[in-house]
């Protein structure tokens, strides 16, 4: 495993139809399976954050991309790339994840093998883990979930299509920023005709100072990727 350096990211921002058949879902969050390289999707997220009260509402895009394999350790690896923008920062992490983990019963983001970013000065960083935990809770918003209570199948409308999924509840407590815990409530309908397996996502996370409720909803996909952080290796 690669050693992550000590610096980036000093805090969270404040956060034609087609019906297809899929394949049931075990567990897992964001990333429920690993599509071919060159595959992207992009999730419109709208959430609400409150903070002792204050509520303030935010619409935006997170982009999760296949953007190159590599080996960790003899075995196939790909580059996750997840872009977004919250509260007007852009926000680009580029991770090596062996595909064995790339699955709906694994936590990929608990085996990232290289991580890098753009830290604030534009210069190109390795991400270290404590921010990447971080980045999940706060940038992607949808955790690894244990365990998942199954609901059964249920047709989901998106700009994409119209998919027949598999729809699962969960709850997760996980470390966040600075060690704070997050609280996390979920549902997810999944399919693996959709890159990386998510179609839509509520999800409510209770933490030290408040909580964020989101969904996140699939809106646009596409086998092209390159990356954004081409120099990160």
């Amino acid at each position: 495993m690669v050693r992550f350096s000590k610096s980036l990211f000093a805090a969270p921002v404040a956060v034609v139809a087609v019906l297809a058949l899929c394949v049931p879902t075990q567990a897992g969050g964001l990333i429920q399976q690993v599509p071919p390289d060159g595959s992207w999707v992009i999730l419109k997220v709208d959430s609400e954050l409150d903070i002792g009260g204050n509520l303030q509402s935010a619409t935006r895009e997170l982009k999760v991309s296949s953007v190159g394999k590599q080996e960790v350790d003899g075995e196939p690896a790909r580059w996750i790339e997840l872009s977004t923008e919250v509260g007007g920062r852009k926000m680009v992490a580029k991770l090596l994840i062996a595909e064995k983990y790339l699955k709906a019963d694994q936590d990929s983001f608990e085996h990232v093998a290289k991580g890098w970013a753009r830290g604030r000065d534009g210069m190109l960083a390795e991400l270290p883990k404590e921010r990447l935990r971080g980045l999940v809770v706060f940038a992607v918003g949808v955790p690894h979930f244990d365990k998942l209570a199954k609901k059964g199948k249920e047709k989901i409308q998106t700009e994409l299509g119209e998919y027949e999924c598999e729809h699962a509840t969960g709850q997760v407590e996980r470390e966040g920023f600075q060690g704070n815990k997050a609280k996390f409530d979920g549902e997810l309908w999944t399919c693996d005709k959709v890159p990386f397996g998510l179609v839509k996502a509520k999800v409510k996370v209770d933490f030290t100072k408040g909580s964020i409720e989101s969904e996140l909803t699939a809106v646009r996909s596409g086998s092209d990727a390159k990356s954004e952080l081409p120099d990160a290796k």
